[in-house]
């Protein structure tokens, strides 16, 4: 007995055939986006984190960029090229389209990655005479903010955010030495460095 195919079943999945291959090849021509990311800088004048601690978190993006496969992310050697004014005149909003383009052209960068503490805050149960912190019991909120540019037209692409915390008890907290005097647990370097590093671990790219 023959068994005839049906024509339009036939038609159907030729397109769909079709339509696969169309999209299978448009992804696999995307082209990895090439990124500068410049080291984490703690813009909360009020609490001062070392520069390990910003450049261990600075890595810890780089490493979830790279997790993401959708970058390629320029060398630490290649970063050195870069100096003070060459950075504030990107951030800068007056962008100058022709020294941007100098400046990817000089690193092998078409994206730019600042990344800042915007916030750091302290929740719960806190008294604050002159420059010592007394926490009973809160929580270290550290917000760490971000901004993707694309340097050949100045434009923002995206604004990665996201919040870390880490809940302390019994510290006080000397502002003025940025030093613990007394802690029942972590002290507040080591809590700040917990809530970074938890807001690194959110970020989504």
């Amino acid at each position: 007995m023959k068994i005839q195919s049906n024509p339009l079943r036939r038609m159907l999945l030729l397109l769909l055939i079709i339509a696969f291959a169309n999209v299978s090849s448009l992804y696999a021509g995307e082209s990895k986006k090439t990124v500068a990311v410049f080291p984490i800088e703690n813009r909360v004048q009020k609490f001062k984190i070392s520069s390990d601690v910003l450049a261990d978190m600075t890595d810890k993006v780089i490493a979830r960029l790279e997790g993401t496969s959708k970058f390629n992310i320029v060398e630490k050697s290649e970063m050195k090229k870069i100096t003070k004014e060459a950075k504030e005149q990107i951030e800068n909003s007056l962008y100058d389209m022709n020294a941007a383009d100098k400046f990817g052209s000089m690193i092998g960068a078409d994206t730019i990655l600042f990344m800042y503490i915007s916030g750091l805050d302290i929740e719960g149960e806190v008294d604050e005479v002159g420059s010592i912190v007394e926490i009973t019991k809160g929580d270290i909120v550290v917000t760490l903010s971000g901004r993707f540019v694309d340097l050949l037209t100045g434009k923002v692409i995206s604004n990665p955010s996201a919040q870390g915390r880490t809940t302390v008890r019994s510290l006080t907290y000397d502002l003025k030495k940025s030093k613990t005097l007394d802690t029942d647990g972590p002290n507040f370097a080591a809590a700040v460095k917990k809530s970074l590093d938890r807001a690194v671990q959110k970020l989504t790219f």
